[in-house]
This record gives C-alpha cells, structure tokens and sequence, in this order.
C-alpha cells in the first residue's frame, strides 16, 4: 500500500481514504483591559471595532460579549422592514341613506269561516205555538185537565221542532210544559181520593140524621157535651102559658118540644151545649123558627146536670106564627144536625 500524501495542514491518512483539511481556528482578539479614556460617548456606528472590523453600534458592547469573556462576538442583525399590519384598511362609507317610513298596508284580506264550522245565520226561528200552550195549560191545570192537555201537546211539539230544526223553536218551552203537565198529573192523582173523602165526610155532615117524632137518636160525636143520644118524645102546638107572665107575640102562638137527653157514662157536668139554641123549627114553608122564652118547666137551659148513663126531661118553647104548619124539629150536634119529623097535620085554626 502506498502512502498518499497529506495536504497543506492535514495528516496522512489510510490507503484510498482522502484526507479531510482542517478547518481554520477562529482568531480571538482578547480586548484591551486599559480603562478608555473618559469622554463623551462615541457616536452610532463609531464605537468599539466588533469581531469583524467594523464599528459597534450603540456604545462600547451593544452586540459583543463583555470583556473577557473570550466569547467571539457578533454583528447586529440585518434590518428588515417591518410589514403594516393593516395593509388592506376598509375604505371608508359615509352613513347609510335614509328611508322613509315603511309602505301602509291596507286591512288583512276577508276570509270566510274554517272549514266545518257553523255557516251564515239563517233566518229567526219561530217559537211553536204548541209548546206555548202546552206551557199555558200546564200552569193553569184545570183540575188535573189542563195537566193532561199539556203532556199531549207538549209532546206534539217536540216532535215537530225536532222535524223543523231549521225553521222552529221552543224545545225549553214544550219541556217545561210536559214536566209542569207532568207534576200537575201527579197532584191530581193524590188530591182527587183526599177530596172525594172530604166532600163524602162533609156530606155526612151535612146530611142530617131524619127519624119520626119519638125516635131516640144516638149522638155518636165526641163533641157533644157528653152526651150518648137524644129523644123528641112530642111537639104541642098550640100551648097555652100556665104559670108565667111570658105571653107570645101577637099573632103567633107556643109549639113546646118534649126532650129527653141522656148522658153516656161520664155523664153531664156543666149543662147542655148550647141549651135551648141547640133546637130549632122548620116550617112546613121552610121558614126556620128559634127558641123563645120557657113558657113550661124545666127548660132545657136549667139541665145543668145529668148523672152517667142517665136521661133528663126538659122542654124548649117557640113562638110559632099563627096558621103555620110545623114539620121538623132539629137538635144542632157539634158535628151533625139530627131531625125528628111531625106527622103531617092540619095548620090550627087559631088559639
């Protein structure tokens, strides 16, 4: 192997590999340690010579390493323009321009009503005159007749504003006539048996008793001082007046009742309920005769007292008109009135 040759600076190296030169050695100028004199400060671009031969900007170590450092030093770095950093500024405007006030609007177009809904109003319904009645009757009831008439019309009518929905009213009208017609049906139902016995009691009670003269009559009242029967044994008429200054009336005459009144066994007390106003005469012309002054004794008035289940006389006197003809006599119970017919006789001709 032969040996190649070094270059300028190098060392030999090995067969077939080249050599690599050194790189030259920075040379460092190790600065002056001497105080520089006292001045004024160099200018800009004066000052000390930097590494490479030129000033050094800015005074004695703007760039370069401190004294001693042994720090190879560096020149400023080249300048370069800074850019704008709004190189594309938006134009300028002036303001907007001005507009006036917005456009008027005239009122929203009409629109007809939704689909489905109620149409145009037709023409006004007319009240049907059935149902007016029927509410009329209804109210006036007539007996339980009226009522029914209501019911009928009431239900006439409400099926007609039911066919005639369109052109009548008054369902409310007719409904009310059927359930006024309904209650006044209803009333009529308990009211005519409550009636029919009233007027059959008021007819008992006035209805009298009838029995021919001498017949005893029970007095089945309570009301009746407590007495269980009454007899009419006789009626005279004329009667003289024996005893008394009593003298009738002129031109009438006495007719004088034979009584006999008979207690029940709580017997009587307190007197005759009444006493001689509990008689009275009916004339054969139906002329009424009351009681007059006692022209025989005892008088039924002086019957204070009758003992249980006992019986007691008395008389009662009338003033009868001359020429008339007598044909009952009554006793007035609290409840009935009792009647004893006269034979029928010949008026007297005179006293």
């Amino acid at each position: 192997m032969s040996d190649v040759p070094s270059g300028p600076g190098g060392t030999a190296g090995t067969a077939g590999v080249p050599e690599v030169p050194e790189a030259p050695q920075p040379t460092v100028t190790t600065p002056s340690t001497a105080t520089p004199p006292a001045g004024p400060p160099a200018a800009a671009g004066t000052g000390t010579p930097g590494p490479a031969g030129g000033p050094s900007p800015g005074g004695p170590y703007p760039y370069g390493p401190p004294p001693g450092t042994g720090v190879p030093g560096y020149g400023p770095p080249p300048g370069y323009p800074y850019p704008d950093p709004y190189p594309y500024a938006a134009p300028g405007y002036g303001p907007p321009p001005g507009y006036g006030p917005p456009p008027g609007y005239g009122p929203p177009p009409g629109y007809g009503p939704p689909p489905g809904g109620p149409g145009p109003a037709g023409p006004p319904k007319e009240t049907s005159a059935l149902a007016v009645v029927s509410l009329v009757l209804s109210v006036l009831w007539f007996a339980g007749l009226g009522s029914l008439a209501a019911i009928v019309l009431a239900v006439i009518a409400r099926r007609r504003i039911k066919r005639h929905e369109d052109t009548l009213s008054g369902k409310g009208v007719a409904l009310a006539g059927l359930i006024i017609g309904i209650v006044g049906v209803a009333l009529t139902a308990v009211l005519i048996p409550v009636v029919f016995v009233a007027s059959s009691f008021v007819g008992i009670l006035t209805t009298p008793v009838v029995a021919p003269v001498g017949t005893t009559l029970p007095i089945d009242s309570p009301f009746n001082q407590d007495l269980a029967s009454v007899r009419v044994a006789s009626v005279t008429y004329p009667v003289e007046a024996t005893g008394t200054s009593v003298v009738p009336a002129p031109g009438t005459g006495f007719a004088v009742a034979d009584v006999f009144l008979c207690a029940d066994s709580n017997g009587v007390t307190d007197g005759i309920d009444n006493g001689d106003d509990s008689f009275e005469l009916t004339l054969t012309d139906g002329d009424i005769v009351d009681p007059g002054e006692d022209v025989r004794a005892p008088g039924v008035d002086s019957l204070r007292t009758i003992a249980p289940n006992a019986c007691a006389e008395g008389f009662v006197t009338f003033e009868v008109p001359e020429g008339a003809a007598i044909h009952s006599i009554s006793y007035l119970g609290a409840v009935r009135r009792f009647e004893w017919v006269l034979p029928v006789t010949s008026p007297p001709s005179g006293t």
